[in-house]
């Protein structure tokens, strides 16, 4: 250990008359950026509320109707429809062979008759039919 003031080196456990490091400036974002950086906040938080929303309108819809099958399945799609942008949307049943419609959204009443009395068979005929047969709801490779 050195004795005070014999050199020119400190003392253990004293600090060095180093000038301390000084931080870079950081510059503040442009206004621009700011506010594109909301508007991509806000839709984030408009979509998560939308979900969250729509979700707790169809659990209602299965807590009062633990019995009506056909209610629970027109939240679902309609829910389905609105989250995805889509413009309508279907589900079919399968009772025996057929594919029945089941429940929709966005179908005008006679589009809605008219899937409703005429089951769909599995095939290349519709897009249900080769869902039925491929097991995938992809084009099945045709261009």
């Amino acid at each position: 250990m050195q004795q005070r003031g014999r050199s020119g080196r400190p003392v253990k456990g004293r600090r060095a008359n180093r000038p301390k490091a000084r931080k870079k400036p950081i510059s503040a974002p442009s206004i621009p950026d700011l506010q594109k950086q909301l508007e991509a906040l806000s839709g984030e938080l408009k979509e998560a509320l939308q979900q969250q929303t729509v979700t707790a309108d169809v659990l209602k819809v299965i807590s009062r109707s633990a019995f009506d099958l056909d209610a629970v399945l027109n939240t679902l799609v309609q829910s389905a429809v609105v989250l995805s942008g889509g413009s309508f949307g279907t589900i079919f049943q399968k009772r025996g062979e057929l594919f029945y419609l089941t429940a929709a959204h966005g179908y005008t009443p006679e589009m809605l008759a008219y899937g409703q009395a005429n089951p769909l068979a599995p095939g290349t005929e519709s897009n249900v039919g080769r869902t039925a047969m491929t097991g995938s709801v992809g084009d099945g490779g045709a261009r």
